[in-house]
């Protein structure tokens, strides 16, 4: 009888691991951040005022740009999304100019944008 009950306190204890680690697998799965976006760089005209990138992701999101010439971006988001930046025509005829965007998920994944905005009076 003591050797039956030492057995099936084993097996418990075993499954009870088993189920834990099992758990604890599907935890770490399913906090893989994904975050890409299919066109990371944009090269617009002299004259354009907006730009977007699509951004594919399974948590939230939030943006980051410290360029002076964007005049507004989205901020942040959840899942997939768009982010739009609106910005004024370059009038410099010497210039492109350029504005780098990083877009951070959970996790600390994060990813680069690139915006290039060519002089005035050039061709793409």
């Amino acid at each position: 009888m003591k050797l039956i009950r030492s057995i099936a306190i084993v097996l418990l204890s075993v499954s009870t691991i088993l189920s834990f680690n099992s758990c604890q697998e599907l935890e770490t799965e399913s906090s893989n951040v994904v975050l890409s976006s299919e066109d990371p760089f944009q090269a617009v005209g002299s004259d354009a005022v907006s730009a977007t990138f699509e951004i594919k992701s399974n948590a939230d999101w939030s943006v980051i740009c410290n360029a002076e010439w964007i005049a507004d971006f989205t901020r942040s988001g959840s899942g997939n999304g768009i982010v739009t930046v609106t910005f004024s025509e370059n009038t410099s005829e010497e210039l492109e100019r350029s504005a780098a965007f990083s877009v951070v998920a959970g996790g600390g994944k994060s990813i680069s944008l690139t915006l290039v905005q060519a002089r005035s009076g050039a061709d793409l």
